[in-house]
């Protein structure tokens, strides 16, 4: 050990240095190997194997439809909001009609003890692809639910979580499932009100922090843009 500048620096010999690094990358594969294993996403029960082929067409409607270029996207995006937003209305209208014809259970949504914790009673959690609530320490039972469910991405399963907006019951799953599936990042893709309807409530403190369970959640800077915040 010598000093210099009023730093301590540690001088080791060549072989124990050597020895000191093959121990580090030993033990940072066997930990980054354990940490991968436990995090690694396990397929969805009941859904198709292999991923969606996003290249082809599909029919949603009773329209075939394409995959929109990325030079043709703005373009597009501008058509769906000519006229109050109607190509978009259209489009949910269309996913919802097919969403009735599908096969999939979602017995978890129409149980007693878990109605109340759903916004509206035709948007539901389909059985096979829903977010699973961890056990709670001191619960009497396992409450698992939460009206959210598991989204594939491009060449990517469960890349996403879709949740409806949080009621003033379900704040404290909601943000439980945040904790629990590590997100990092929240899109809240409506407002609070829309044209007189309530359409989700607010689920983050205004200022300052709030509890919500077990969370503590703190507002830490908030930046008001033209279109969003």
């Amino acid at each position: 050990m010598a000093t210099t500048g009023g730093k301590i620096i540690n001088i080791i010999p060549g072989s124990n240095l050597v020895l000191i690094s093959l121990l580090f990358r030993y033990f940072r594969k066997c930990f980054h190997a354990a940490y991968y294993y436990l995090d690694d996403p396990q397929p969805c029960q009941g859904a198709q194997a292999g991923l969606i082929d996003w290249e082809g067409p599909s029919e949603v409607g009773g329209e075939v439809r394409c995959p929109v270029a990325v030079s043709d996207f703005a373009k597009h995006v501008a058509q769906l909001h000519a006229d109050g937003d109607i190509g978009f209305s259209k489009e949910y209208e269309a996913i919802q009609g097919e969403a009735l014809n599908d096969e999939y259970p979602s017995e978890n949504s129409q149980h007693p003890e878990n109605k109340g914790k759903n916004r509206y009673l035709n948007v539901i959690a389909y059985d096979h692809s829903r977010v699973h609530l961890r056990q709670v320490p001191g619960q009497k039972k396992h409450l698992d639910y939460i009206n959210a469910n598991f989204i594939d991405g491009y060449q990517k399963p469960r890349a996403f979580i879709g949740t409806q907006g949080p009621l003033p019951g379900t704040f404290d799953c909601f943000w439980r499932m945040v904790w629990e599936q590590r997100v990092a990042v929240i899109v809240m893709i409506t407002n609070l009100v829309e044209r007189g309807r309530r359409k989700c409530d607010m689920y983050w403190p205004k200022d300052g922090t709030e509890t919500y369970g077990i969370i503590q959640v703190r507002l830490v800077k908030e930046d008001v843009m033209a279109t969003y915040t």
